[in-house]
C-alpha cells in the first residue's frame, strides 16, 4: 500500500515524513532512496546536540505506518 507512494515521491524528489510503527517513531523529512523487495531505503538529517548527522535506512514496507509529504511552503510576510 506504501510502496506506491513511496516510489511516487521517489520519482518526484519529494521529501516525506515516515512513521515506522514497531519502533514507535518518525523520520522527518527522508528523501526516498530505493524501493524494492519490501525494503525502502531512506535518507535524512538530524540535529542532535548541535551537530548535523547524515542517515541512511534500510526499511521494511511492513514497518511503515503511516506516509505523509508536505504539499506546499509559503513563506509568511
Amino acid at each position: 500500500m506504501f510502496d506506491r507512494k513511496l516510489y511516487e515521491a521517489q520519482c518526484a524528489g519529494r521529501p516525506v515524513w515516515v512513521f515506522l510503527s514497531d519502533q514507535q517513531r518518525w523520520i522527518e523529512q527522508a528523501q526516498v532512496v530505493e524501493v524494492s523487495g519490501g525494503v525502502v531505503t531512506l535518507r535524512y538529517e538530524t540535529d542532535e546536540d548541535g551537530e548535523l548527522q547524515a542517515w541512511q535506512e534500510m526499511v521494511r514496507l511492513d514497518s511503515v505506518g503511516s506516509v505523509m509529504s508536505r504539499l506546499s511552503s509559503l513563506p509568511r510576510t
